[in-house]
């Protein structure tokens, strides 16, 4: 099996996600009886946008690369404790599941 390296154009990410939080915007103004179609613009832009920031770019390294585990553990904490009226015993398959995302995003980074 070959391994390739994802390249994701982080300039041309930014565009797409401005684009979509515009569009979304114009249709939420053009339609107001179908917002369908803006939210889910706007909530594309928005991951979009999040996703940007979160790129490396030449000069840093991609956001998740300089998480402490005290950080993330801390994150994690204040996460479950804001969730934890509605989700009541989902926060703990959520905390595994964060936390093995963010173990093998830091492993992945370390191998660079």
């Amino acid at each position: 099996m070959t391994t390739s390296k994802l390249q994701i154009n982080r300039p041309l990410t930014g565009l797409i996600a401005l684009a979509l939080l515009i569009a979304g915007v114009v249709v939420l103004a053009a339609l107001p009886q179908s917002p369908q179609i803006a939210a889910g613009c706007i909530r594309s832009g928005l991951v979009l946008g999040a996703l940007w920031l979160a790129l490396p770019t030449r000069t840093r390294p991609a956001a998740w690369e300089d998480v402490s585990w005290t950080t993330f553990v801390a994150i994690l904490l204040v996460i479950v404790a804001i969730l934890s009226a509605r989700l009541r015993w989902w926060g703990i398959p959520l905390l595994l599941a964060l936390a093995f995302a963010f173990y093998f995003l830091r492993r992945v980074a370390k191998k660079r």
